[in-house]
């Protein structure tokens, strides 16, 4: 039984690490080659330090060499004294750009090749070159243009050489190769074939016994080609012939050849799904597609919103420094100011050019976050859409439990659910929310993109005050929010000043309600009635309002230690915030001596008031509001009623009959003259005792 042997030579950057992927894929699965009859010969393996790691996974024999001098086209001779060295009767030497559907024939006691697609080096090229090495020229048709060769000068996808003629035409193929570079110059744009030629100056020198292999051992897909050379292909070669996910591109006019591709496709997408290798796709993507780069969501509309949830995570959180894992090709922090230190780590080392081209200033690392965290700290860590690709569960959970290590806020992006349909390349293993959850970190929806959710995921956070709101809170109040952005940035604001967050529900919804419905509305006077202890002021006067709180209760709290503060109390803002002014009295004793203001807000107070005080409110409201001004209001209800809550400070204020209900309560603006009412009501919040009113009013021009 003869002893065949398949070789190719791999390069450790670019496209063909995938390559190399798929040729093995096709040896073993189409063509039915042991694993053991493969041997890859690893070029700059230095240049990607995991390289022969990863690549051990296709259990064939993997051995580094050192690249050719001075041309990388050369590369494949490097193979050849390691391979004189193994038992075979016959090698087919491969480049990575094929498919093998069949095994070729064998080479008994020959070389085999199919002559060169084109007339390339044009023959005056060759002649000059056959004449200088006083070598007799027999000539050959190349296969596709019919153009004038020389025998021996095949396509280099595929050569098919006899243990009988190996060891000296290996030799005789380096030694014509060191000659022609010599020359290069004569081969002037066509050098990329010198180890060619230098193939048909060795089997010339060497009389080595040579037979041309028939078209269908290596079919070219990347170029128009008459109707008439159509064949049932055994090998494919592809070159660049894929599209942007790395499938084979058919051909035109090839019916046959085409049946043969998209059967070929059908098949790698299966076996792709099950064998997805990130470090070999993206180093692929990046050297052969920079203009599409980390893809569609690097792009477009989708990279607006990645832009400006990362610009506006970074301002809430006062991010100085960031950390980007899997960042790609950069795009993403690419418009943060330069006041912020980036860091990045990707798999993929081809992605180091574009990053630092996209961010100059940032520094670059290749690191793996499935096999650990990494050790450089940054205030906010970013993971943008890496975790859909990793094909296993272990892989993706690992990568959740390194990204999460430092302890550090992350604001990433996932699945939240299974998706309708994976694509070839995506991957769901279980809710984002959920995996982050279990590893004790508290999720924020922040935005949502293409079927994926975007969150910041908080660590757990240790109570700062009795009152500071717990994570499960938080997480049953995130998903009632219109735009959580705003909470989070309620959240971190509120912590920063006040040192807590209520730690009561219906505040994450009342805050940024009141701002949205604000929103749009440049340099306006705003009171606050009856502000307690709020994060609203702040917001306020961080969007350019000048804002008044008014608050009549008796405990100071400037006067006390923060770690004691909750909601009740009068807080002087102006001591925190020279942009507020506050004051100590009871809102309906307020006097702006004539000023008038462009809203009044309140926060879940005026339900706790009597009908004669909240009648007293509205009034005072009315008249200090500008026309076209807004009172808006947050208001407690029974649960599943309408009825006003009727107690302060867990306190009946009086009989509930007399209280009213949010329609009376309705109808009382609208008789101090309110109008354009804007009117929401939920009759029940989980994990709260009450249902929550949200009303706008204005008053008319």
């Amino acid at each position: 039984m003869s002893i065949r042997l398949y070789s190719a030579v791999v390069d450790a950057i670019g496209p063909f690490p995938l390559q190399a992927r798929y040729l093995v894929w096709s040896l073993t699965e189409l063509a039915g080659v042991s694993p053991r009859q493969i041997v890859l010969h690893v070029v700059n393996a230095a240049a990607d330090p995991g390289i022969l790691a990863r690549l051990s996974d296709l259990n064939v024999d993997i051995v580094p060499v050192d690249a050719y001098p001075d041309h990388p086209y050369c590369n494949k001779l490097q193979q050849l004294p390691c391979l004189a060295e193994r038992i075979f009767d016959d090698v087919v030497l491969l480049d990575c750009d094929v498919i093998v559907l069949e095994e070729p024939p064998l080479a008994t006691g020959c070389a085999m090749g199919k002559p060169v697609d084109f007339e390339r080096p044009g023959i005056a090229i060759v002649e000059r070159l056959f004449a200088e090495a006083g070598l007799p020229l027999i000539p050959a048709v190349a296969d596709v243009d019919g153009g004038k060769t020389v025998r021996g000068n095949v396509n280099g996808g595929v050569y098919l050489i006899s243990r009988d003629v190996f060891a000296p035409l290996a030799s005789e193929w380096r030694k014509w190769a060191a000659w022609c570079l010599k020359r290069r110059a004569v081969f002037d744009d066509q050098w990329m074939h010198i180890d060619q030629i230098a193939f048909a100056m060795a089997i010339t020198a060497l009389r080595t016994p040579f037979a041309d292999l028939e078209r269908r051992y290596n079919v070219p897909t990347h170029v128009r080609q008459p109707p008439a050379l159509d064949c049932d292909p055994a090998i494919l070669h592809y070159h660049q012939a894929l599209d942007d996910q790395f499938f084979l591109r058919p051909v035109p006019d090839l019916p046959k050849v085409n049946t043969a591709i998209n059967e070929v496709n059908r098949r790698l997408e299966n076996w792709r799904r099950e064998h997805f290798d990130n470090s070999a796709f993206w180093n692929a993507r990046y050297l052969s597609n920079p203009r599409l780069g980390s893809g569609v969501g690097s792009r477009g509309a989708t990279l607006a919103v990645k832009r400006r949830l990362l610009a506006k995570v970074v301002e809430l959180l006062g991010a100085r420094t960031v950390l980007d894992i899997g960042g790609g090709d950069g795009q993403t922090v690419s418009e943060l100011p330069s006041t912020i230190g980036v860091h990045a780590a990707d798999l993929a080392v081809a992605a180091r050019p574009l990053y630092l081209q996209a961010n100059p200033h940032a520094t670059w690392v290749q690191h793996d976050i499935t096999d650990a965290p990494l050790q450089t700290s940054a205030d906010l860590l970013i993971c943008f859409d890496l975790l859909i690709h990793l094909s296993s569960q272990r892989e993706y959970r690992a990568a959740i439990r390194h990204l999460l290590a430092q302890g550090k806020p992350v604001l990433l992006s996932g699945f939240d659910d299974q998706p309708v349909a994976t694509g070839p390349m995506t991957y769901f293993h279980e809710a984002l929310s959920e995996s982050l959850s279990n590893e004790g970190f508290m999720p924020i929806p922040v935005g949502a993109y293409r079927g994926l959710l975007a969150c910041v995921a908080l660590p757990a956070h240790s109570a700062r005050a009795a009152r500071d709101i717990t994570d499960a809170t938080l997480r049953r109040a995130a998903p009632l929010v219109d735009d959580p952005l705003l909470l989070l940035e309620a959240l971190c604001v509120s912590r920063a000043k006040l040192g807590f967050f209520p730690n009561h529900l219906p505040r994450c919804i009342e805050y940024p309600w009141i701002i949205q419905r604000l929103a749009g509305r440049r340099d306006l006077r705003i009171i606050e009635a009856g502000a307690g202890v709020s994060v609203l002021p702040f917001l306020l006067a961080d969007r350019g309002h000048s804002v008044i709180t008014a608050d009549p209760h008796p405990t100071r709290r400037n006067d006390t230690s923060p770690e004691s503060w909750n909601e009740w109390g009068f807080l002087d803002y102006a001591e925190l915030d020279p942009r507020i002014r506050s004051v100590n009295i009871a809102y309906q004793d307020l006097e702006l001596h004539g000023e008038l203001v462009d809203a009044v807000v309140s926060v879940s107070v005026i339900e706790h008031l009597t009908r004669d005080t909240r009648l007293a409110w509205i009034s005072k409201a009315f008249h200090q509001l500008k026309p076209g001004g807004s009172i808006v209001l947050t208001v407690d209800t029974v649960p599943f009623t309408r009825n006003l809550w009727c107690y302060s400070e867990g306190r009946e204020v009086e009989d509930p009959v007399l209280h009213g209900t949010l329609d009376s309560m309705l109808q009382e603006l609208a008789e101090a003259g309110f109008k354009e009412f804007v009117v929401e009501h939920a009759q029940w919040l989980p994990q709260s005792r009450v249902g929550m009113g949200r009303i706008e009013a204005r008053k008319p021009q």
